[in-house]
């Protein structure tokens, strides 16, 4: 999903989600209240999606980039640093790196990495191109040695980067807890790149597995570090009342360095997870209902329908974007339709459907003017075509080849305007069968609908299967899914699957410019001769779907056969040395826990099992969840809620009047307007309910 078009769509319409962080003296002890909380309510656990914190470490902007190792491990212990400052969590410090992924998301890390190479080879071209350039600095830029240095395909599971990282944090830790007294109070628990695992559903793991607990405290307040858009769905799939994503502010900020001494962005956010819920059950519980309202069962649905606006794992449906509206149109159309389906679309990651189906047709409206765009593509959207598979699809790779020419010839065709013309031309060009197959069009909404529903259960529950992905590169039509609402299928994807061992995993998603990263002998598997050649090209073409981003578009890079992948590294007898050895075995879960002996964990920090590591002279445990007899999707009814502190705060409805007010400070009679206004510094691009009491400034409310 799109972080910045996601968070500027999240300013517009829920202005009182956001808010900046206040940052104190860099040399401030973590141990003293935290000034970004209220009274003694502080944050309990901060969760690092380190991979976010990992790349600007590596490749920081607008700062000197690093020369070695230690230089980019330096850097994430000062980010590190500077987090926990703002945050200063009570009772646990969980850091996740991204392990080996499912293969549906292999597929999309494959994409990017192929991609990022590209870039690379060109940029390099393109620099040596400059007339003003000397021969040394020519010599410099294609030097191999500073090709591989730059190379952040390197922030991959299985790499020598990643286990060196993983042996400086462990060491950070035990340092930082035998001085800090901040950091000696909590439990640190550390999952590397070794373990499988994505970092973000890493730390959703551990929050489910301690929620089962009996005695589990449904008040903690969770603070998740992270860039990806999708966190904000993470923190509701949990079903936790008080979840905060801190972030990077991504507006204005162009100009701003960060405060002196510390490293990382200017300025960072947090968006309140819990004043989240409340707008979102306004928006989206029906004035009237057959059956009862279970909001924690509606944010299951919505979750599971946002997956079409953007998601990791599928191509976006045509007419399904954030910028064009498709989350609020989603949040609008469920409010109308919920009523009539019957009952919800979703039961604790279960997928009706019939219901899915129906809601999903009932989006087609913004299908039309998709599909021009897409297969009547403008010049500007031709041109861009031109100019992006000019990159990919010539070898940059020296200097003194000339790029074959793409043909640059542009011609404006006449628009098709009939509906039924487009989707017959979107399937027969894109997917290569007729729409009248239908057969077809079924297998492939099938398939769809299914990784829909692995997504959620993704979310939550876990991964439910390593090996599935979809095996198009399409997606199908929002009209086409009007042939499954009276069929009964089930969508549940569940197998036994594992996940594939690290260097397999960098053989699956590193192009031919990063096998530098391999063993030697796994590394010749890419080159030409090879019964693997074919997933490997140096050059391909991408169909950028009528828009102006190359990443907006449909990569054609061969899907790898997973099965073929290892009988053919099995078949190589691949010798490994004791190093490469260890970078490929699957590792544990690091916790650290002063003055803790081997045994259960009673809950004042943490619920699970240490048990001793076999390293000498280690201050850690391996660290199990609780066993999960049970999945706990939904917070307990018996729970007390907080107070109220959206309540009526409304973006956009036709009669703002009936809407009461509930914002602290301010009367239910205020007077009420629309206009365009400053959230954060920035300008809305669209009206926005605002609040006037007399004539006091108000804007530091919002």
């Amino acid at each position: 999903m799109g972080v910045p078009s996601f968070f500027r769509w999240l300013k517009g319409h829920y202005p009182l989600l956001l808010s900046q962080c206040i940052e104190t003296e860099l040399d401030e002890d973590p141990s003293q209240p935290n000034p970004n909380t209220e009274g003694d309510v502080e944050f309990d656990n901060l969760y690092l999606d380190m991979n976010g914190l990992i790349h600007p470490c590596y490749h920081p902007k607008n700062q000197e980039h690093p020369k070695t190792y230690l230089e980019v491990f330096q850097n994430v212990e000062k980010y590190v640093d500077r987090i926990f400052n703002l945050v200063r969590p009570r009772k646990v410090l969980f850091m996740a790196v991204d392990g080996v992924a499912p293969r549906a998301k292999m597929n999309q890390q494959r994409i990017r990495r192929f991609c990022a190479a590209k870039d690379s080879e060109y940029n390099r071209y393109m620099q040596c191109q400059d007339l003003s350039i000397t021969k040394e600095e020519i010599d410099e830029i294609m030097d191999p040695q500073t090709i591989i240095q730059s190379d952040t395909n390197t922030i991959t599971p299985g790499t020598e980067f990643m286990m060196q990282l993983s042996d400086y944090i462990t060491e950070m830790i035990n340092r930082k807890q035998k001085t800090s007294p901040a950091w000696s109070n909590i439990a640190v628990i550390f999952s590397d790149a070794s373990v499988p695992g994505e970092g973000e559903h890493k730390i959703m793991e551990f929050i489910r597995s301690q929620r089962v607990e009996f005695n589990y405290d449904f008040s903690r307040h969770h603070c998740v570090y992270g860039l990806d858009a999708d966190f904000l769905f993470l923190g509701l799939s949990c079903h936790e009342l008080f979840f905060t994503i801190l972030r990077e502010e991504v507006f204005n900020v162009e100009n701003l360095t960060p405060p002196a001494g510390r490293f990382g962005p200017a300025k960072f956010l947090f968006a309140n997870g819990f004043v989240f819920r409340q707008y979102l059950e306004r928006d989206l519980k029906p004035a009237k209902m057959g059956f009862d309202w279970y909001f924690e069962r509606a944010l299951d649905d919505i979750i599971f329908l946002c997956v079409t606006a953007g998601n990791d794992f599928l191509p976006q449906i045509p007419g399904m974007n954030i910028l064009g509206g498709s989350i609020g149109k989603i949040f609008e159309l469920y409010k109308k339709i919920l009523p009539e389906l019957g009952g919800y679309i979703t039961d604790n990651g279960n997928v009706d459907c019939k219901r899915a189906a129906k809601f999903l047709h009932s989006l087609v409206d913004s299908e039309e003017i998709a599909l021009q765009g897409i297969m009547n593509p403008s010049n500007l959207s031709k041109e861009a075509s031109i100019n992006t598979n000019k990159i990919y699809q010539n070898d940059y790779s020296q200097i003194e080849k000339v790029p074959r020419p793409i043909s640059s010839e542009i011609t404006l065709e006449k628009p098709d305007d009939a509906f039924e013309n487009l989707q017959q031309r979107y399937y027969k060009e894109k997917h290569g069968f007729d729409e009248k197959d239908v057969e077809k069009v079924k297998d492939v909404c099938i398939n769809y609908l299914k990784g829909m529903a692995w997504t959620l259960q993704y979310y939550l529950h876990g991964c439910t299967s390593w090996s599935w992905y979809y095996p198009y590169y399409y997606a199908p039509l929002l009209s086409s899914f009007e042939l499954l609402e009276n069929l009964d299928i089930n969508l549940s994807v569940l197998d036994d699957s594992k996940p594939i061992p690290p260097l397999e995993q960098l053989m699956s998603v590193l192009p031919p410019q990063s096998s530098h990263l391999l063993p030697q002998n796994m590394a010749e598997l890419m080159k030409k001769g090879s019964p693997l050649e074919k997933y490997y090209p140096t050059t391909f073409s991408i169909d950028m779907m009528g828009g102006h981003q190359p990443w907006k578009g449909i990569t054609f890079i061969p899907i790898i056969d997973g099965e073929f992948l290892e009988k053919t590294l099995k078949d190589s007898k691949i010798i490994l040395t004791d190093e490469e050895e260890k970078r490929n075995k699957t590792g544990f879960v690091k916790v650290f826990v002063q003055n803790k002996d081997e045994g259960l964990c009673d809950g004042s920090l943490i619920w699970g099992e240490l048990k001793k590591t076999e390293i000498e002279n280690c201050f850690h445990f391996i660290f199990e969840n609780p066993p999960r007899e049970k999945n706990l999707s939904y917070i307990p009814l018996n729970i007390d809620l907080p107070r109220n502190i959206v309540g009526g705060v409304c973006v956009g409805p036709s009669k703002p009047e009936d809407m009461p007010l509930s914002i602290p400070g301010i009367p239910y009679n205020c007077k009420r307007d629309f206009r365009i206004t400053k959230i954060i510094q920035e300008k809305t691009r669209k009206s926005t309910l605002s609040v006037n009491k007399k004539k006091k400034n108000l804007s530091h409310l919002i």
